[in-house]
């Protein structure tokens, strides 16, 4: 399990500084938890069978994170790697789409919430 989107926003508050070991065109596609789940009873209920790419079927770079983490606690973001290595495609949920009505949430926008629930938790 990854706490990438976690660890960095603990930084972005604590610290105000944001260490990224990728470049700002690395990207890959996020996805709340909360659609995995509801996405795979939804297609349990449905009895459907085969396989299915549960995604939210859109690459995000790290540099729109970082503009989000700049936006919302004013951090500093230090990009240590000059060459990204790992390169993802867009993943193809066309077919989950004709199944289901499949609108999985936007990590940018959820990760401005989880800064705002984030930044309430640690000055309480």
């Amino acid at each position: 399990m990854s706490f990438f989107l976690p660890s960095i926003i603990r930084d972005a508050l604590n610290k105000q500084v944001v260490d990224m070991y990728v470049t700002p065109n690395y990207s890959k596609d996020y996805i709340f938890v909360g659609d995995l789940v509801q996405t795979t009873l939804q297609l349990m209920k449905r009895e459907e069978s085969g396989i299915y790419n549960i995604a939210s079927g859109e690459n995000t770079s790290a540099l729109e994170i970082a503009g989000v983490l700049k936006n919302t606690t004013n951090c500093s973001i230090n990009w240590h790697v000059k060459e990204d290595i790992d390169f993802f495609e867009a993943i193809d949920v066309s077919k989950i789409s004709e199944v289901i009505d499949f609108k999985p949430r936007n990590v940018l926008n959820d990760l401005k919430s989880m800064v705002h629930e984030y930044s309430q938790v640690i000055n309480n």
